[in-house]
């Protein structure tokens, strides 16, 4: 549990495979979410949170406001994560989002 470590309030908290799990970078988000109106979006990089108590999509993202000095030496990602979600929604996301992730039961794929 890495809340006993860092300070993970604000972060937007997601369940998947029955874990409990927060995101250490930024994901793209080439496209909001169809028939959903989300409560928040992140701070940093406008990101949908479905959380309306949080206010980033990622502990980089929380890093980067509420720490000088991990934003002097981590300049913000934001840019390269727009232009990644711009190429996703170009080429239509062939691979359904899912290169170079890992599936518990197929182990890594991409």
């Amino acid at each position: 549990d890495v809340s006993r470590l860092a300070d993970v309030s604000g972060i937007q908290h997601y369940v998947i495979n029955g874990a409990k799990v927060l995101f250490l970078r930024p994901r793209p988000q080439p496209r909001p979410p169809k028939g959903v109106v989300a409560p928040a979006r992140c701070s940093v990089d406008g990101r949908q949170l479905m959380d309306a108590h949080s206010s980033y999509c990622s502990m980089r993202c929380k890093l980067e406001v509420e720490d000088p000095l991990f934003a002097a030496h981590y300049p913000s990602g934001v840019e390269e994560m727009e232009a990644a979600a711009a190429a996703a929604a170009e080429d239509g996301g062939a691979d359904g989002g899912l290169a170079g992730t890992y599936h518990r039961q197929g182990g890594h794929e991409g």
